[in-house]
């Protein structure tokens, strides 16, 4: 169990461990029950490794669980080990300190909100089922054909919108066929549109100065599309 010499018989008396190292100092080949192991050497409580930060290249990007939509900013623990993200196939829990089998095989991904203002941007919610704040689409340049089929490959995964959706200003979207699996906008934050121009109300979906734009969406594939609050605002389409 040790390593780099010791200074007695027992497993406490080692210089280092070959494997993992327990809060009390002892070399063991696994963690003892009720501890996790974490970083491949030592062995950790629940509450310990659940108080953990996550490195902001991990905070940064997008762990959200899936029945509350709040960011896990912590580490988690999953089949004995303390980690920063659930496997394939696992999805966060309820608590934000483990990981739970996606229903169905089918995994939430909650996102964060995004202002896309080329593909590249777009591709940060590739996959992304549920987005924490709002979407705002301004496009200005690109081939209508190749805009769709990057906007549909990336956001196409997009099943709820927890604020409000706004595309303005994009010469080359002609629909919003794109969200495809889209069915709630819930506007739980509005935007105020108008502001003294007159308007000044709260909208949930804003669709204004697009040029090109010719519909949303074929409402016969969307029959349980809802907005839960706020109004719709259409201007200069």
């Amino acid at each position: 169990l040790c390593l780099g010499g010791c200074t007695g018989p027992g497993p406490r008396d080692c210089n280092s461990c070959q494997r993992l190292v327990t809060a009390d100092n002892e070399c063991v080949e696994n963690c003892p029950s009720g501890t996790y192991q974490h970083l491949n050497r030592r062995c950790i409580t629940l509450e310990e490794c659940t108080a953990i930060n996550l490195p902001r290249t991990v905070s940064n990007g997008m762990r959200y669980h899936s029945s509350s939509g709040r960011a896990a900013k912590k580490y988690v623990v999953f089949n004995g080990t303390c980690t920063d993200s659930c496997p394939p196939g696992y999805e966060f829990d309820a608590t934000g300190k483990g990981c739970t089998p996606c229903t169905g095989g089918k995994c939430q991904k909650w996102c964060p909100g995004l202002n896309i203002e080329n593909i590249a941007a777009a591709q940060v919610l590739r996959g992304c089922t549920h987005i924490e704040g709002s979407i705002e689409i301004s496009i200005r340049t690109g081939k209508p054909k190749i805009v769709f089929d990057e906007l549909e490959e990336n956001l196409g995964s997009i099943e709820e919108i927890e604020f409000y959706l706004k595309v303005v200003r994009s010469i080359p979207i002609v629909n919003l066929k794109f969200l495809r699996n889209l069915t709630t906008i819930r506007g739980i934050h509005q935007l105020a549109v108008g502001g003294n121009s007159g308007f000044g109300d709260n909208y949930t979906l804003i669709v204004i100065e697009n040029q090109n734009i010719q519909e949303l969406w074929d409402l016969d594939s969307k029959p349980n599309f809802k907005i839960l609050n706020g109004k719709i605002f259409f201007h200069h389409n």
